[in-house]
């Protein structure tokens, strides 16, 4: 029976490091395996071993600094650029805290249009401040530039009659999400293609540095089985993106992934006489990254002083369109107008806590 014992125990180990499935053996029950292997201090570690550990022990960040970074460049010119640095408290998803400061800069020519807003969130109020804001046509958002604003968002959605996904259901689906992109790793064996690079500091932390560079056919199952589409066209994924270069930190103690880097290649095109796109010579680059920093680490989020409550979607629709919302408004109750404004404004709301809350769901 020792025997039999030492060969399971044994024959486990080894196919965690050679990512290799046993038969009889569930992936969950093996994972259990690379998370103990992980967790054995000054041995060897593959990559499935570390993001095993990683995926498991990153949902207990309750806390954390993290600054988000995109930019897109074409020929080594800058295009876009945008920033957000913000502080989470999800200890009490009922409640969850969030300071968010976000940036955003387009160049165009010798200019540029830029966008600066500062966002604090304490349960379902919305408090923002607009520091720098480009023109939207049909929208003048001058008025509210300068000051502080405060709007309850469940009152606000219950008004046109929409409501966002809860925090607790956003961490879920995300979690969900990043267990079946493990296990897309797992079933294609790309565990095996996932390069080991020299350990690094992030935010002084010392840190694993895992790299993985995904092929177009390779995107296109992971997109069909990430979206469960099935009619995501391989060519025309081929056609746009070049290459896609993943790049990941996991930290050597704590084993939260306190990095991670995007960087993928489109392809340009131009338009002929006719309006028929032809490839160009140049592509573009775009890259995403975030980094966390004071990981459950005490932070403070307090309300702004002097904000001014608006009570509804309508209230501020009026700040930025007053010319063409007060009528339908009066005669008709909710507007349609007034309804698409409050769901955009709940759609960006919610998509910067996917956004934030995504570390802590791995």
């Amino acid at each position: 029976m020792i025997l039999i014992l030492f060969l399971a125990s044994t024959s486990l180990v080894a196919a965690s490091y050679l990512s290799f499935k046993l038969p009889l053996v569930s992936k969950s029950f093996q994972r259990k395996v690379d998370y103990f292997v992980a967790s054995v201090p000054g041995i060897p570690k593959t990559p499935k071993q570390i993001l095993a550990k990683a995926l498991e022990d990153s949902q207990n960040i309750q806390t954390s600094t993290e600054d988000f970074d995109l930019s897109v460049r074409s020929g080594g010119d800058l295009l876009i650029a945008m920033r957000i640095k913000s502080k989470i408290d999800t200890r009490d998803l009922s409640n969850v805290l969030l300071q968010a400061d976000v940036q955003g800069e387009i160049f165009q020519g010798r200019g540029s249009v830029k966008l600066t807003v500062s966002i604090i969130e304490i349960g379902d109020d919305l408090y923002f401040k607009l520091e720098q804001t480009p023109s939207i046509p049909g929208y003048d958002l001058s008025g509210l530039v300068g000051g502080w604003y405060k709007i309850n968002l469940t009152e606000a959605g219950s008004s046109i009659g929409a409501s966002g996904l809860d925090d607790e259901k956003i961490r879920s689906d995300v979690s969900e999400k990043l267990e079946e992109t493990f296990d897309f790793l797992d079933e294609n064996e790309l565990f095996k293609e996932i390069r080991k690079l020299s350990d690094e500091k992030v935010a002084g932390r010392s840190s694993f540095h895992l790299q993985l560079v995904v092929d177009s056919g390779t995107l296109t199952k992971f997109l069909r089985e990430l979206t469960s589409e099935s009619q995501i066209d391989e060519a025309e994924v081929a056609d746009t993106f070049e290459k896609v270069k993943f790049d990941m930190w996991v930290d050597k103690k704590a084993f939260f992934i306190n990095k991670l880097e995007i960087i993928t290649n489109l392809k340009g095109y131009a338009a002929t006489s006719n309006l028929k796109l032809i490839p160009k010579t140049e592509s573009f680059e775009a890259k995403l990254s975030y980094t966390l920093s004071d990981i459950n680490k005490p932070i403070k989020i307090q309300p702004p002083k002097d904000a001014q409550e608006l009570k509804s979607f309508f209230e501020l629709l009026l700040k930025v369109q007053p010319s063409t919302s007060a009528l339908q408004e009066s005669v008709l109750g909710v507007s349609t107008v007034t309804s698409k404004f409050g769901s955009n404004i709940l759609f960006y709301e919610r998509l910067l806590h996917v956004v934030t809350l995504f570390p802590g769901s791995i």
